[in-house]
């Protein structure tokens, strides 16, 4: 089972992929259950170990996985607080000004 201390812990270890799985399982885990704001802690991690990739061939595949996460706020965000969501849906409008693809905005 997912939980938010092992993917602490394996971000001590410096073991940055089982770090990100973690926030990742925690993330879907916590939308299914309809707990927005946790979803958005989890995607918050997540977005910060991707800004950690060095790698600049997998740069295009993190890239489209970070616009599909700022997609999937922006589809679940309209239920809640704006005050709560601001900050995140500034960066989520950002990264979708950045696509070219009309379909995605």
């Amino acid at each position: 089972m997912p939980c938010p201390e092992k993917a602490y812990l394996y971000g001590l270890l410096k073991d940055y992929k089982a770090e990100f799985n973690e926030w990742e399982k925690l993330a879907k885990i916590n939308l299914s259950l309809g707990d927005f704001n946790s979803y958005l802690n989890c995607a918050d991690k997540i977005l910060e170990i991707l800004e950690m990739n060095k790698d600049e061939e997998a740069q295009e595949d993190i890239d489209n996985y970070k616009l599909e996460l700022y997609q999937n706020i922006a589809e679940n965000m309209f239920d809640f607080v704006p005050d709560k969501t601001f900050e995140i849906a500034e960066r989520t409008l950002t990264h979708l000004e950045q696509t070219t693809d009309v379909d995605k905005i």
